[in-house]
């Protein structure tokens, strides 16, 4: 049985617009997975919002465009799933709109290995449609925004010139620059194709940290980052997927990778999770993964950041991570109750608003930071941590001015 409703509001963006005509088909919630757009009937309202989490008693939704979660949604309140959409009097496939975005980005990837070859770019992907047709076996189930690719610092120029050959522009530049080094930790790119944008997102060293943020270096050290970056890159496997071969990373350093950027994100966004979830189940019985995962974290004191994204995938997915993994990452028992708080207690289905975002990574970088508390004070004298405090006080006093102001009006 299939029904139509019109669409209200952009908490679906950028799939559903507001005035678009919805088609669902009626489902149980047996039929219903993760990832599949529904509608459910929650706290008195009629809501379209995607399923991003699920279990026997229990799941949670969000719009693509919210920040905030629907809490937990219990399976009666579930009601249907949307197939497909009217725009301008054309009706959209939500399935092809998917294939149609990672057929784009395949194509265009394809192209620049070519070019990145040619020019003897040494590079490794580090997450997009390839990771999840190696892990997953399909592709994404929804619209994303880039793809990561990470090389050395050194050939930051011959890249700028690879994807001007292919008609793309460079973005962000200037917000990405680094405070105390005057230095973009990534390049991105864009191309319009279609009406599909295409951004490819470049680092030239892994980015877990905060870009914007001078006086990092007595948080975690450049020399370490500089390094890991080559281990990530050296550790590349050439894996073929569709007759093309790719440069992906190991699995363990996959693995490593995905949760880095967890920790970037406050450890927020059950998604990510679960795409390391995906990892480990595929790898696990790889000889020496967790070996090595282990040894990468201990030598690159990664440790406080990675525990609580594996407690985290414990909790909500039961991963099979081995006991041994946990007792051999060495922390100490105060990081280590600090990083059980944050998996625990932060709300991975949701994520803050860019403010709140930025106090909380701020103070999670600086807790979980492997160096000793005392180098850790001296970045309260930074001028760049100075500048960037006094901002976030200005800004956020400058919202509630103006939030008082429409209140009143």
């Amino acid at each position: 049985m299939t029904f139509q409703i019109h669409s209200k509001g952009d908490s679906m963006l950028p799939i559903l617009m507001n005035g678009d005509i919805i088609e669902f088909t009626k489902s149980s919630y047996e039929e219903l997975s993760v990832n599949d757009i529904v509608l459910i009937y929650h706290n008195g309202i009629f809501l379209t919002h995607r399923l991003i989490y699920k279990v026997k008693k229990y799941c949670i939704t969000r719009g693509d465009n919210n920040a905030k979660s629907d809490t937990q949604v219990k399976p009666e309140q579930l009601i249907a799933k949307a197939i497909r959409f009217k725009r301008k009097g054309i009706w959209h496939n939500i399935q092809e709109m998917y294939i149609s975005q990672s057929l784009t980005y395949l194509t265009e990837i394809s192209k620049l290995i070519k070019l990145l070859r040619q020019n003897k770019i040494r590079h490794v992907f580090l997450k997009g449609v390839m990771i999840s047709l190696r892990y997953e076996s399909r592709i994404p189930q929804r619209i994303y925004a880039d793809c990561d690719i990470l090389i050395q610092r050194e050939q930051s120029k011959q890249i700028e010139e690879v994807f001007n050959i292919l008609g793309y522009r460079k973005i962000n530049e200037t917000s990405l620059k680094s405070i105390s080094e005057n230095e973009s930790p990534e390049i991105s790119f864009i191309k319009i194709i279609g009406k599909t944008p295409v951004v490819f997102d470049v680092h030239l060293e892994p980015v877990f940290l905060m870009t914007k943020l001078g006086g990092m270096n007595l948080l975690y050290s450049k020399d370490n980052r500089v390094k890991l970056g080559k281990i990530l890159i050296d550790s590349s496997e050439k894996i073929k997927i569709g007759g093309l071969s790719y440069s992906l990373l190991d699995s363990s350093m996959q693995i490593l990778y995905l949760a880095l950027h967890v920790f970037h994100h406050n450890y927020t966004d059950i998604v990510r999770l679960k795409l390391i979830d995906a990892v480990i189940r595929k790898a696990t019985k790889r000889k020496g993964m967790w070996k090595f995962f282990i040894k990468a974290t201990n030598d690159f004191s990664l440790q406080n950041y990675i525990i609580p994204v594996l407690i985290q995938l414990k909790v909500y997915f039961t991963s099979p991570i081995p006991q041994s993994v946990f007792k051999s990452l060495q922390t100490d028992f105060f990081t280590r109750k600090v990083g059980e708080w944050a998996a625990n207690s932060i709300d991975v289905f949701s994520q803050d608003n860019r403010i709140r975002a930025g106090i909380r990574r701020f103070i999670l970088i600086f807790i979980l930071s492997p160096e000793p508390y005392l180098k850790k004070i001296l970045l309260f004298l930074y001028p760049g941590t100075i500048k960037s405090v006094f901002l976030v006080i200005y800004t956020k006093i400058y919202m509630i001015i103006k939030n008082r102001s429409v209140q009143r009006n």
